[in-house]
């Protein structure tokens, strides 16, 4: 197998928080560790990206950051925005958001030819000589969704006010109320005093789910019903807006990045990030997507620290789970770490490795360990860099391994899920079980993906073997054949029985 001296960023897990001095801003914060080795924090990051997208170099020595660094750490998502608004930085104009869509549009004023210009509203009137400049002057149209909006950043309404001015509008339709989620119009016949959300099935989920109480401040708080302490205001036009991060109502959630944070109920985790409360709750819900466990969706999408939601005792017991889980695997790992003699792995011992010192991290981020169908306890199940075993690009592919979580079965409630052959010892158990390779005639060396048994050189071909069906892998020919010849067709798991009865036996005869 293939495996990179050194990575390019690894996801810090000490819960106890060490810290490392960010290169650019000269602040001690988790840090990723770039190729060229210098460690950056991803705040710094981010505006290193907004500021230079296409050009991006590391604050230290000056050494290209490319694309394909820019989407480990930020993701596809966060990747393809940054992209859009340094393009439109280039091209011109100011950036402003889709009050709709919330995409990022260029937008610069236009001017008026009063020799020509003849605006008509929607009942085919003539228009003011103001409700002219306004509209030359704010009017815009989004090149995502295609619909107009007013770009005066004191209005911001969708559609455009045709034949009113900013002022004017404001005047007319302020006693209209406005949905607090979607800022939609709220119909005459949903307008009690306590209801602030319009008829559509999210905005009413969201309000049933919304905390009821009102801020010192006089706006609605933005938190979550049953919550211990309410979060700060997010209106930042608001006397009383604050927070760590000065994060407002129109910044993006970083989970989802489609929505702002005021169009949803959020919550605060304990690093000081707000996210919108149903896509962490989603988030944790769905957990770790693939066949080996992961903790990926316990990390805030802005920091990278470990979720903490002390104010929300629901989702904090999700993420006690999840860390309690994340304790017990670390502890295996360790032990595993130092059973595979890769506690003696140069890059731990490197002064200039990102992995100098980090023995936990090295071995989180090397091993994998899978859940157990029957018992729900994770069991180690080889090496990270051997892969799962699927090939994600090729569904078509009827030789393909499909993902199904009942082939994971640990040794000690099942044979391997089935495996023939002799995979108990009465007298020794199931620590000293040998294995044949699932492929060929030989003793296998390594056990990957949680359910697969290897020998030395099916393992240096194993996502290509994987694939082979049983009709192409070699046949067993009983007088070579390496264990007997008393075994399955190539292709199925079968163990050899107890390592340490079979040498007994072989030490125990007479020549």
């Amino acid at each position: 197998m293939n495996q990179n001296y050194y990575s390019y960023y690894y996801y810090d897990f000490d819960f106890d928080n060490d810290l490392e001095l960010c290169q650019k801003c000269k602040v001690n914060s988790e840090v990723y560790y770039l190729p060229c080795f210098h460690p950056i924090c991803i705040n710094c990051f981010i505006k290193l990206a907004e500021q230079n997208f296409f050009d991006m170099k590391c604050n230290t020595c000056q050494k290209e950051i490319n694309d394909e660094i820019k989407k480990q750490l930020l993701g596809e998502q966060k990747v393809s925005k940054l992209e859009k608004n340094a393009l439109m930085k280039i091209i011109g104009g100011d950036l402003i958001k889709c009050p709709n869509c919330k995409e990022q549009n260029t937008f610069e004023p236009g001017e008026v030819d009063y020799n020509n210009y003849i605006v008509m509203d929607e009942q085919n009137q003539w228009i003011s000589p103001e409700a002219i400049i306004d509209y030359a002057k704010h009017r815009c149209r989004c090149c995502f969704c295609k619909k107009d909006f007013c770009a005066n950043k004191e209005c911001m309404v969708t559609p455009y006010h045709l034949g009113k001015t900013c002022t004017e509008f404001k005047q007319h339709y302020q006693k209209i109320k406005k949905c607090r989620f979607c800022e939609q119009d709220i119909k005459n016949d949903n307008q009690g005093p306590d209801i602030d959300v319009c008829q559509d099935k999210e905005c009413i989920e969201k309000f049933h789910v919304a905390c009821k109480k009102i801020l010192p401040c006089g706006h609605k708080c933005p938190g979550v019903h049953g919550e211990t302490h309410c979060p700060p205001c997010i209106d930042n036009k608001c006397s009383e807006f604050g927070g760590q991060f000065n994060q407002n109502k129109n910044d993006y959630c970083t989970i989802c990045f489609t929505e702002g944070l005021g169009a949803s109920p959020i919550v605060v985790l304990n690093c000081g990030h707000y996210m919108h409360y149903f896509c962490v709750k989603k988030r944790l819900e769905i957990g770790y997507t693939g066949p080996d466990i992961t903790f990926n969706h316990c990390l805030c999408s802005s920091c990278n620290k470990w979720m903490n939601c002390s104010s929300i005792p629901e989702l904090q017991n999700q993420l006690d789970q999840n860390k309690n889980l994340y304790q017990k695997i670390k502890d295996m790992a360790l032990k595993r770490l130092e059973y595979e003699n890769m506690d003696k792995d140069p890059r731990l011992s490197d002064i200039n490795s990102p992995w100098y010192g980090k023995k936990e991290e090295f071995a989180m981020k090397h091993l994998s360990y899978y859940q157990c169908y029957v018992c729900k306890e994770p069991y180690f199940g080889g090496r990270r860099e051997c892969g799962n075993g699927f090939n994600m690009d090729d569904d078509d592919n009827p030789n393909n391994k499909k993902f199904d979580p009942k082939d994971y079965v640990c040794e000690k409630d099942s044979n391997l899920s089935g495996v023939g052959g002799v995979a108990n010892c009465p007298k020794h158990g199931k620590d000293f079980i040998e294995y044949k390779c699932k492929f060929c005639c030989k003793i296998a060396k390594w056990f990957c993906w949680g359910t697969t048994h290897f020998c030395e050189n099916c393992h240096n071909i194993a996502n290509d073997i994987n694939k082979y069906p049983k009709d192409r892998l070699p046949k067993c020919n009983k007088e070579t054949c390496q264990v007997g010849g008393n075994h399955p067709p190539n292709g199925e798991e079968y163990a050899l029985g107890c390592s340490i009865c079979r040498s007994i036996q072989e030490n125990a005869k007479d020549f």
